[in-house]
């Protein structure tokens, strides 16, 4: 995990154990960082490849000439709630592009930026201002079996747990951040935290329960009403509420439902764990295929460097999920301080000729007017039968082999 900058909200990255035979026999592609600064007007058509863009830019206050070449690339910005000049700017440049507040579910911040002098700053990464909750309501915050309060572990510093099974508290957040995004006008409202486990952030038990599995059903059942309420009147006011839905894997149907009211957020796509591929083979694959295909809400996906071609291989995977609304980002740079591109999404690969298709033993392809994605999201090298005269997106030959927990795009002739 990452510990977040004084004053910025907080990255959920987990750390996974994967075997090294997997991350030796995966590919190594190289990716291209963005071109530079700054044309007044917008006329790049950010659809040109299979998915558009998305730029989670919650590490740090963008400059200017970063924002115009985001514009230019992405569909979908996502930016901290003091950041409102930058919203205004970005939709100055180009008023389609969807931009969101952060705004987190589960914690409310006591560091310098969120809270100073005892009080909360006019605008916060969360829902409740610490001040206010520590004044007027202090059973908000959670407590563990020996009644203290939960701050979130070292990586995450001044980070408080919070009751979100409470009902004041969800509606009070409800309220909250609804009326900032309709104040400000935002499009709406990046709900980061909508979590599944405790323990990635605290080993401690909630009060009142006995173990992990306890804890964990009380959090998501309050984050459950709690993504129902806040959406619901989000979406009521013509507004997009996306969660951060972390481990949606584990609770089928927990990815259909928390997208309901505008979309959803996949920050591990494509992240290898010991099986293969995450979230491949999984109930959740099966729900953000459909949730793509009706092209309703919003299907944002984000790769993190695990392996030497999560670039090729998140991309590849987020093909196979094309749609109008959904859009893809690299991790590369970790702590989303500036957008991250690749050559792969300057491709223009053409219409999708069908949907995504999953062979027999596993591997995964797409069909596109000019190119094919394929994924292998197995623990298993898988043989590669391209059409004659495919090359790689470099210009490269096929190989006879996909490798292990890969993917790439290759070009039709």
């Amino acid at each position: 995990m990452i510990a977040a900058a004084a004053g910025q909200p907080a990255l959920l990255t987990r750390i996974l154990r994967v075997p090294l035979a997997l991350i030796l026999a995966a590919a190594v592609v190289a990716g291209c960082t963005p071109d530079g600064d700054g044309a007044r007007a917008v006329q790049v058509n950010k659809a040109a490849g299979p998915v558009c863009g998305l730029w989670y830019a919650i590490g740090s206050a963008p400059a200017p000439a970063t924002i115009a070449t985001a514009v230019r690339h992405n569909s979908v910005i996502v930016l901290n709630a003091w950041e409102q000049d930058t919203m205004r700017r970005i939709k100055a440049l180009d008023p389609s592009v969807k931009v969101l507040v952060y705004k987190d579910l589960s914690s409310t911040r006591s560091y310098s930026g969120a809270y100073d002098g005892g009080k909360d700053a006019d605008f916060l990464p969360a829902g409740v201002g610490y001040a206010y909750a520590q004044r007027k309501h202090p059973e908000w915050f959670a407590t563990d079996t020996f009644g203290s309060r939960i701050e979130w572990n070292a990586a995450y510093p001044h980070h408080w747990q919070m009751a979100v099974w409470n009902v004041a508290y969800q509606r009070y957040w409800t309220e909250q951040v609804t009326k900032e995004v309709l104040t400000q006008g935002w499009d709406g409202v990046l709900a980061d935290n909508d979590f599944a486990q405790l323990y990635h952030y605290s080993p401690k038990l909630l009060r009142g329960t006995t173990s992990p599995d306890q804890t964990n059903h009380k959090l998501r059942d309050g984050l459950d009403r709690l993504v129902t309420m806040a959406g619901s009147r989000l979406a009521g006011a013509g507004k997009l509420f996306v969660p951060n839905i972390a481990e949606a894997r584990l609770t089928p149907g927990r990815w259909t439902s928390h997208s309901r009211f505008g979309g959803g957020m996949e920050e591990g796509m494509s992240y290898p764990i010991p099986e293969g591929l995450m979230p491949f083979g999984y109930s959740q694959w099966n729900e953000m295929s459909q949730t793509a295909a009706r092209g309703s809400a919003l299907v944002l996906l984000i790769t993190q460097p695990r392996l030497p071609n999560s670039n090729p291989t998140g991309f590849a995977s987020a093909a196979l999920l094309s749609g109008s609304k959904t859009c893809w980002m690299s991790g590369d740079s970790y702590n989303y301080r500036k957008p991250t591109r690749t050559a792969l999404q300057d491709l223009d690969l053409g219409q999708a000729l069908g949907p995504a298709t999953r062979r027999a033993d596993g591997v995964w392809t797409r069909r596109f007017a000019h190119g094919i994605a394929v994924v292998n999201p197995t623990i298993l090298p898988r043989p590669l039968s391209l059409p004659k005269g495919t090359r790689t997106a470099s210009g490269g030959q096929v190989p006879a082999m996909l490798a292990p927990v890969s993917g790439d795009i290759y070009v039709l002739p």
